[in-house]
């Protein structure tokens, strides 16, 4: 459960800030790039009732020699964004630079959404920012329209399964989506490269335990096996080796270093369009395929795409072992399990019932997911007599 003094730490160090000052999660130079800097945006949910207040003031702790350390970051991604939405170019320093940055947003609105929502799931977050900008393979799918008014969407920073596996977003920006996916090893294979086969793995820890055998490398994997597949997005794909989750030989491990580099124990940044691959270097290349014909419509196939991602991960996420707690990223995994195709209306409210729900699983030796179809049933109810056009 997460303390008050932990609201107040840094969001880059998860210590007490120092010479405090404050983190714009979404820049101001973004916030300018995308239209009126005092706009209102929907950053939190009330119950069932959304919260909305200035881009501006989603701000959070911060040291000041953190926040520094990542001014540079942010000084180059303007370049490169600026770049992405004239030109549809970068070339890999600005690829890399721009991975990062994503990185960096991603978490800083997890760790934002937590604090904003008051942490309603009770996580106790484990790891903050400088953990994890450049630690874990990534991959961000992309996507333009042939027109967009200038504009900002983030994936729901209030999804429980944003909540509890932070590792997917979206992030619409202007006319171009990006679709951000980071997870250990999930595009070693596809590119190519060695990386561990899990066999046993625990998700939710600051460090996964993972039990895990060494694959093989195969060049024929090249621009196959990644967790979707849509020829309308672009993909820009890097593995990096995470050295908290490798338990092996000194022979394995040099193996593994095979298509990464030996000091940053990162691979190359790999671009693929309709199946097509391509190593990038200092040459700016185009990142994009055909773009859609409107807004609506990119934004529903990038919607669709995170959504499809979501589920990729709750997938991932192992059922509790005999005489360990049931926590609330078993329930939301079963939620998606059963009801993949239901609404996120639906889905918020059941987990936002999850402590009572949770309470009667720990307490009743009934089928979990009979359980579950017993509060979806009182939960669609209730839900017809609210609002509920979506269902």
């Amino acid at each position: 459960m997460a303390t008050k003094s932990s609201r107040r730490n840094c969001i880059f160090c998860r210590k007490i800030p120092q010479s405090k000052n404050h983190e714009h999660i979404i820049p101001q130079w973004l916030i300018k790039l995308t239209g009126r800097p005092t706009r209102m945006g929907i950053f939190a949910l009330k119950g069932m009732r959304r919260t909305s207040f200035s881009f501006q003031n989603f701000v959070f702790p911060a040291c000041s020699k953190c926040n520094e350390a990542y001014s540079q970051l942010e000084s180059n991604a303007k370049g490169c964004m600026e770049s992405l939405l004239s030109t549809s170019t970068l070339n890999a320093e600005q690829a890399a630079c721009l991975l990062d940055w994503v990185d960096k947003v991603r978490v800083g609105l997890w760790l934002g959404g937590i604090m904003l929502n008051q942490n309603p799931y009770k996580i106790n977050p484990r790891f903050a920012i400088n953990e994890r900008v450049g630690k874990r393979d990534r991959m961000i799918f992309l996507c333009r329209s042939k027109s967009a008014p200038d504009g900002i969407n983030f994936f729901p920073i209030y999804d429980p399964g944003f909540a509890h596996l932070p590792s997917f977003t979206s992030i619409r920006i202007n006319n171009v989506c990006m679709v951000s996916l980071s997870h250990s090893f999930v595009c070693a294979k596809s590119l190519g490269l060695y990386y561990l086969e899990e066999v046993d793995a625990t998700l939710e820890s600051e460090t996964p335990k993972i039990s895990a055998r060494l694959s093989d490398a195969n060049e024929a994997h090249y621009g196959k096996h990644f967790p979707t597949k849509n020829p309308q997005f672009s993909t820009l794909a890097q593995s990096i080796l995470d050295s908290d989750c490798i338990g092996l030989s000194f022979e394995d491990e040099a193996k593994l270093m095979e298509g990464r580099d030996e000091q940053t124990r990162k691979s190359a940044i790999h671009l693929f369009k309709k199946g097509a691959g391509t190593r990038l270097n200092s040459t700016n290349v185009d990142l994009f395929v055909e773009p859609f014909d409107s807004l609506d419509s990119m934004m529903a196939a990038t919607n669709a795409l995170a959504f499809e991602i979501r589920a990729w991960l709750l997938k991932k996420v192992p059922p509790p072992r005999p005489g360990t707690p049931f926590t609330m990223v078993h329930l939301v995994a079963m939620i998606e399990k059963l009801l993949p195709q239901s609404s996120l209306l639906l889905k918020d409210k059941l987990e936002g019932i999850g402590k009572s729900l949770m309470a009667r699983l720990a307490s009743s030796d009934d089928d979990p997911e009979l359980i579950l179809m017993e509060e979806v049933t009182s939960a669609l109810k209730q839900l017809k007599q609210d609002v509920s056009p979506e269902l």
